[in-house]
């Protein structure tokens, strides 16, 4: 009998993907989607101009002080490679007999997946697993709900590169050896729960994260159902992660200036402008 599948993610096209395969293959009863609410974090001062002459006007004066000739060329750079890795994904989704479009599988959308409310009504699906990709950390009250636990997928093998960007980070440090997807079990701290399953990614050196990534989400289309069908059937063993090994990458981290270390390096490395 097939455990009851939560499946835990964000509104991005892997993630439809994803679920239409996990809907075929799993006893998938409910998708919670973690939407954005749009809310820009300004300051007190910023707050008080928008609220005299509006967003618009402060918008567009920020983007003409704040962006240098090299930063708006990062920005374009960054959008070429990000349209040709999602048409590379997107190209191949049919041939896996899939769709990029929500199953008819009964979905929610939530601004916090840890907020109680969120929280009870996915108690109220009696799941047997959280199947999760794509989200923000979850909390002890929400890992405390499935009888047998919560998957998450990561894009590196761990405990290499931990947390956010991890194609980003790989792809600077010039680092092939650490690329691939890792499916582990999920705890309170972040990416340190116990390995199920590792595969390393295939792909020509050097390559651009964007590109990593749709070659990783291809990877955990493909072998996520067959983990959680092994784990829920006992077939899997979970290895512990060595504790202290591995930097945990912040999203404070993926800075202007790496972004633009990285774009120089790439364009003279891909020949790509």
């Amino acid at each position: 009998m097939s455990p009851r599948i939560v499946f835990l993610t964000s509104d991005q096209p892997v993630a439809r993907v994803l679920a239409d395969r996990l809907a075929n293959t799993t006893g998938m009863v409910l998708i919670v989607q973690q939407v954005d609410t749009g809310a820009r974090p300004y300051s007190k001062w910023s707050n008080r101009v928008r609220s005299v002459v509006g967003d618009r006007v402060v918008d567009r004066l920020v983007h003409r002080v704040r962006l240098t000739p090299e930063m708006r060329r990062l920005l374009a750079f960054e959008e070429r490679l990000a349209a040709k890795a999602e048409g590379y994904f997107l190209d191949r989704v049919p041939s896996l007999g899939l769709r990029a479009e929500w199953p008819e599988v009964e979905r929610i959308e939530t601004t916090d997946l840890n907020a109680p409310e969120t929280i009870q009504r996915i108690r109220e699906a009696r799941p047997d697993l959280l199947v999760v990709y794509g989200t923000k950390i979850l909390k002890a009250p929400l890992l405390a709900v499935p009888s047998k636990g919560t998957l998450n997928a990561h894009t590196s093998l761990l405990p290499a590169y931990r947390g956010t960007r991890s194609e980003f980070w790989q792809c600077l440090n010039d680092d092939p050896s650490s690329a691939g997807i890792t499916i582990h079990l999920v705890d309170t701290g972040v990416d340190t729960g116990q390995i199920l399953f590792q595969k390393p990614v295939e792909t020509n050196w050097p390559t651009d994260p964007f590109m990593l990534r749709a070659l990783n989400n291809l990877m955990v289309i493909e072998h996520y159902p067959w983990v959680i069908d092994r784990f829920a059937q006992g077939d899997l063993k979970p290895t512990v992660q060595p504790k202290g090994e591995g930097h945990t990458y912040r999203l404070s981290e993926h800075t202007r200036e790496k972004r633009l270390e990285l774009m120089r390096r790439l364009e003279k490395e891909l020949g790509t402008d």
